[in-house]
């Protein structure tokens, strides 16, 4: 489960990168401003990487929970067992 979430989370880095260079691109040349466009704005984030942001932190805290319930010393059972060889004569 670490490594999805390490993968999401790398993945969401590269979206985030890539929406505010794509945004950037934008302001500079003047083609879109933020006031009266926050909501597009913040919905291009959430839809680019916020997911993906989200996945990985549900994901890292499964597995921090499976990890944490697992048994910290294996049980160990012990079967004695009698075996009885036959003499040939």
């Amino acid at each position: 489960m670490y490594v999805l979430a390490g993968m999401l989370l790398l993945y969401s880095v590269w979206g985030a990168i890539y929406c505010v260079n794509y945004l950037s691109s934008y302001f500079l040349t003047g083609q879109l401003t933020f006031a009266g466009n926050e909501f597009d704005i913040i919905n291009f984030h959430v839809t680019t990487y916020g997911q993906y942001v989200l996945f990985a932190v549900v994901l890292f805290m499964l597995g921090w929970l499976l990890h944490s319930i697992q048994p910290e010393v294996p049980v160990v059972v012990e079967v004695e067992e009698e075996v009885e060889v036959a003499e040939e004569e």
